[in-house]
């Protein structure tokens, strides 16, 4: 192996010389504090502001797919509705961070990408390959995305404007401006569109603001935003119903203040509220309307879950309200000993409460839902949660490690411990072997504990899920090329998936083990000639082994097998062209709607392209996603667009 790396460092010797200033201030939250990129333990997948920008992409989400090992499952366009996982783990055993806060949702996973920012507003995003529990708690299951907003930088003003496919229509306004220490920076933004078929429009809105100071090793960080979604969601849930509508809302505030230098200390505070409101038959004039206690259509159909049965348990009687809120606050403390390391420990507390028509236990009083005439809380539940750790890493001469325990409490599962442990040795400069081992889980979401509605029926008896993640890694980092190798290994056990034993019901159970087993492989290419930005190519493979159920599952078992991204940028004069391409080989099963069958995830091969022309204080785009119109399915019977293209201006107004 030692031979190997080496090899590749000399292959790529022609920029050798260049390669440590540059890499070495990139640095990644692989630990409790940021290290160089290239000194990374794990495997991180990164992307800074020019990639995430350079695809054509106009979401979080579609930046995001140029990482191999993210599996992003749409049931609608635009970040409607996302759920990701990392290495063939679920959307509620990945974690989602924005500037170090915990987007989790404790009603489910399905709202932790319903963020108040957007892609403009995104500095870098930072995606942790493997398990993470031991640095970011609970539900850093399979790993963790983190998204990073610019803290600093110059004064600017940046509007946008666009329409496409589908009566798309989109608008960002983003400002930022400083004042000595002090910086300020806010964004809002918002698009609608009539849908790619029935029940697909869809609107949504954001507001973010921050602000701050950067006095010497003293940083204070003000941050709040705010995001409202509407949509038709067609089949997102179930096909017997299948014209569903859903609107939610978030709202997120947090300051954290951070300084010191040989002694560093940090201590933050968050809050965070979702509303989620869901209409299995919509209430529309188009759709459902509500009649003396029943929903019926405009042809005097009435909303009942079974046809042809009239008992009055059959009958559709209102929509589900569930209301989270999360407090938590977070404090740490680390000291750096010269040669001996870096110790550091902390603490975090969070509450996790939610009210509900359908979820958790039964109230002492009704509560009336805001801005709904007829909607009522009428069940609830809470858990508090708390963490203590302690993490010492050091170097000694080519070796680094670094290692630590979590301890986490929760009121409603007890204690537990998440040890973990990362091991590097440097062959070269500029070549590193690294093997970490690390122990996590995640706790049953609200939804999985309670729900019982359209034959999908949670437990109030589940358990936290847990895993023993094992990975072995080669980074090779220079000026211009970039390659890594990963072999990796999750130990899931007491997984939590909805199990079909009936054809018409889904029940969460408690699944006894999968071992999921892959490679990661990637390389890049930042290329030194006019025509070429730079060209990334990365794939990862995943094989599963587990208890045969002989029913389908809905999650745990339905994973990317196969993915290939390879994208590119090239420039000539004021024009650029961006693109990605995308191949996805999924293993698992469907139930098609209506056959009954189990139906095979087919193949798909995706492709994006964007062409923009720049002048210095105002550009133009043009953009199409999946160009070669593919009709395929991201998660069971829910139909993805076909291609889809926008176009749009964008000005600088103050630079």
């Amino acid at each position: 192996m030692r031979s190997t790396l080496i090899f590749l460092a000399i292959l790529f010797a022609p920029s050798y010389g260049q390669a440590q200033t540059a890499l070495d201030t990139i640095e990644v939250s692989t630990a409790r504090q940021l290290t160089p990129l290239r000194s990374a333990l794990r495997t991180i997948g990164l992307l800074r502001d020019t990639r995430l920008q350079s695809t054509g992409a106009r979401t979080v989400s579609e930046a995001l797919e140029q990482i191999p090992s993210l599996d992003l499952r749409h049931r609608g366009p635009l970040d409607i509705q996302v759920d990701p996982g990392i290495r063939g783990g679920t959307f509620d055993q990945t974690l989602v961070l924005v500037n170090g806060i915990k987007m989790t949702d404790p009603q489910t996973g399905h709202h932790q990408m319903n963020l108040p920012i957007g892609l403009g507003d995104i500095q870098r995003a930072e995606v942790l390959e493997s398990g993470g529990s031991r640095i970011y708690g609970p539900n850093a299951f399979s790993g963790a995305i983190h998204l990073h907003t610019p803290v600093s930088g110059p004064d600017r003003l940046r509007a946008t404007l666009c329409g496409g496919s589908y009566g798309l229509f989109r608008a960002d306004v983003q400002g930022q401006i400083n004042t000595g220490s002090w910086f300020s920076y806010a964004s809002v933004s918002g698009a609608q569109s009539d849908g790619y078929r029935s029940n697909t429009d869809f609107t949504y809105g954001n507001v973010w603001a921050q602000t701050g100071f950067i006095r010497g090793d003293r940083q204070l960080l003000i941050q709040g935003g705010y995001n409202a979604k509407a949509f038709g969601a067609q089949d997102f849930y179930s096909s017997r119903y299948a014209e569903q509508f859903e609107a939610t809302r978030t709202l997120l505030l947090s300051a954290r203040y951070s300084g010191g230098t040989a002694w560093r200390y940090m201590v933050q505070g968050y809050a965070r509220q979702h509303n989620d409101h869901f209409e299995l038959f919509r209430e529309d004039d188009a759709y459902y309307t509500y009649r003396d206690g029943v929903f019926v259509t405009g042809q005097g159909d009435t909303a009942v879950f079974f046809p042809g049965v009239t008992a009055d348990w059959n009958y559709y009687r209102g929509h589900n309200d569930h209301r989270t809120r999360v407090v938590g606050g977070e404090a740490s403390l680390s000291h750096e000993w010269g040669r001996a390391g870096t110790t550091s420990i902390g603490i975090e507390m969070r509450q996790e409460g939610i009210v509900s028509n359908v979820l958790g236990k039964d109230l002492d009083k009704p509560i009336d839902v805001w801005g709904q005439s007829r909607g009522q809380y009428l069940k609830g539940d809470q858990r508090t949660i708390g963490s203590a750790y302690v993490e010492h890493g050091a170097r000694w001469g080519r070796w680094t490690w670094n290692g630590g325990v979590l301890i986490n409490t929760n009121s409603a599962f007890g204690a537990d411990w998440l040890p973990g442990l990362d091991v590097g040795y440097r062959v070269a400069p500029s070549a590193l072997i690294y093997a970490s081992a690390d122990r996590s889980f995640r706790f049953p979401t609200f939804t999985d504990l309670y729900y019982n509605l359209g034959g999908a029926r949670g437990s109030a008896d589940l358990q936290p899920e847990y895993s023993v993640n094992l990975e072995l890694g080669a980074r090779v980092q220079l000026a211009e090329h970039a390659t890594h190798l990963a072999l990796f290994q999750r130990d899931g056990r007491e997984l939590i998936d909805w199990v079909q034993w009936k054809p018409d019901s889904l029940q969460a159970e408690n699944l006894t083990r999968v071992t999921m087993r892959g490679v990661t492989v990637g390389w890049g290419w930042t290329a030194p000639i006019r025509w070429l930005d730079h060209l990334h190519v990365g794939y990862t493979g995943l094989w599963a082994e587990s208890e045969a159920l002989g029913v389908p599952s809905l999650y745990v078992l339905d994973h990317l097998r196969h993915k290939v991204v390879l994208t590119g940028q090239h420039t000539w004069n004021h024009w650029s062209l961006s693109w990605m391409a995308n191949l996805q080989d999924r293993a698992g099963q469907y139930v098609e709607f209506p056959s009954g069958q189990s139906t095979n995830y087919e193949t798909v091969f995706l492709l994006d392209l964007s062409i923009r022309y720049t002048r210095p204080a105002w550009s133009v785009y043009l953009s199409g996603s999946n160009l070669l119109d593919r009709e395929y399915v991201d998660r069971g019977n829910v139909i993805q667009p076909g291609l889809w293209v926008q176009g749009g201006v964008q000005v600088d107004l103050v630079r």
